[in-house]
């Protein structure tokens, strides 16, 4: 990993998906809490599940992006998975809509889609690929990376 100084950090939360996980989990493990027998040690299941759900809803809600002088990273909720692209390898930055369903996207019209929430997107494109990161902050992402003068 590369330890340059971070010139640019912000993390976006999508409280929709998020309140939409913490329902589905509910919904899928409540009816076997509600049916649990007090003792019977098979009851701890619904509460593991439900509290497992909820941890990952809660870290795969959250999309952080990083910038350094040397590479763009971006991450789900406590840094994992990491996916990074080196700035000398970037082509072009621009602002993007982002339209798709919630989540990792690897075949969209543009190219592989990171997102916790639709809308406002950044586009990274390189040689190989193009990158939609979805945040609710693309003119300083794009200012950080260069690609746009400050207003």
């Amino acid at each position: 990993m590369n330890r340059d100084p971070v010139r640019y950090r912000h993390t976006q939360t999508g409280w929709w998906l998020r309140f939409c996980l913490y329902a589905i989990a509910l919904l899928a493990f409540g009816p076997g809490i509600v049916a649990s027998r007090p003792g019977d040690w098979t009851a701890l299941f619904p509460f593991v599940g439900l509290a497992l759900a909820m941890i990952f809803a809660t870290l795969f809600s959250m999309l952080s992006v990083e910038v350094t002088d040397a590479e763009v990273r971006w991450y789900y909720g406590a840094g994992w998975p990491l996916w990074d692209v080196s700035r000398l390898l970037l082509e072009s930055a621009e602002s993007a809509d982002i339209d798709y369903r919630l989540g990792i996207w690897w075949r969209t019209p543009r190219g592989v889609a990171y997102q916790v929430a639709t809308g406002e997107a950044v586009a990274l494109a390189t040689d190989e690929t193009e990158y939609l990161i979805s945040t609710d902050d693309s003119v300083a992402l794009l200012r950080a990376l260069g690609a746009m003068e400050p207003a």
